[in-house]
This record gives structure tokens, C-alpha cells and sequence, in this order.
């Protein structure tokens, strides 16, 4: 569920957060593709990986709440209002 629908790749692609080597090759309706260096090999299928959305307005409509991290640790959950 990182694709194009949930993620919006128009003004800038996301990145790959916590995983040194890996870059996005490209993006589907639904799935994000990552490229691996040697040194990111270890990600496999099914894996979670972060990603540091550029543009969030599709992001936002797509979930309930945004996870708030800060220098790498879960430091709050916020819920988005629909109003």
C-alpha cells in the first residue's frame, strides 16, 4: 500500500528512510519498487519500510492517523480530521 493512490509522487518522490542503499525505481497505482544496493539486501518481500512522503495530501486522505517519528523514534500518533 505505497503506491500512487496512497502516496503522491507528482512534486517530489518520497524517500526511503532507515534503509542505507535503497532508492525508489518506480511507482505503480499500489506498489513502490525499490532499487538495493549490495549494502540494502537484506529488505525482502513483505518487509516494512519507511518512507518520507514529499507531498501529503493524498497521503492524509488515505489513512486515519500519521505516525510521528523524530530522529528515528515513534514519538506520537495524531489523527486525521475529517471534517
Amino acid at each position: 500500500n505505497a503506491g500512487r493512490k496512497a502516496i503522491n509522487p507528482v512534486l517530489q518522490m518520497p524517500l526511503v528512510v532507515g534503509v542505507p542503499g535503497a532508492e525508489i525505481e518506480s511507482m505503480s497505482a499500489e506498489h513502490t519498487v525499490l532499487q538495493l544496493a549490495d549494502a540494502a539486501l537484506d529488505v525482502k518481500i513483505g518487509d516494512h519500510v519507511a518512507l518520507a512522503v514529499g507531498y501529503a495530501d493524498h497521503t492524509l486522505l488515505m489513512h486515519r492517523r500519521i505516525h510521528v517519528y523524530r530522529d528515528g523514534s515513534k514519538v506520537d500518533t495524531w489523527p486525521v480530521v475529517r471534517d
